[in-house]
């Protein structure tokens, strides 16, 4: 789920905490002026015993929210700073001898993989400690490129 989708969520989340409470505090009140004698009385108790385990599950769902919300709002921040990093790889690697060339490509790239029927290029990445939030479960990083068409291959 993307970050605009999970803020949402926590929208309608902390809005439906707001709705438990605010109804636990009218039934108290009518608790309150009826009396503990009140007719009512094992109604609004078993009401706000929904109430408490319907605010308890919300609570927890939100924690929950919270945290990812966050992971992704790290990674966005952890995208960014590789976007710009890499917005002035071209020039630096330009500057580079063909063997530092060739060195800085072999110590980044592990593999490269073409699928020509696609017209695709996959490049396994080698992990950088930087980037650990981007490497795969395999430990390789994936960056996919679309090759232009007509180009030869």
């Amino acid at each position: 789920d993307s970050l605009p989708i999970k803020l949402q969520e926590r929208t309608n989340i902390t809005a439906d905490l707001g709705k438990v409470d605010l109804g636990a505090e009218n039934l108290v009140q009518i608790l309150a002026e009826e009396g503990v004698e009140s007719p009512r009385r094992t109604f609004i108790m078993d009401e706000l015993n929904k109430m408490g385990a319907k605010k308890g599950e919300l609570s927890g769902k939100l924690q929950v929210l919270n945290h990812e919300i966050r992971s992704l709002e790290e990674r966005q921040i952890d995208a960014d700073v590789v976007r710009n990093n890499l917005l002035n790889f071209n020039e630096v690697f330009q500057k580079l001898t063909d063997n530092e060339q060739k060195e800085l490509v072999q110590l980044v790239v592990k593999e490269i993989l073409y699928d020509k029927a696609r017209g695709v290029i996959q490049l396994l990445l080698r992990p950088l400690p930087e980037m650990e939030w981007d490497v795969a479960p395999t430990g390789q990083v994936l960056m996919t490129v679309k090759c232009g068409v007509g180009n030869g291959d």
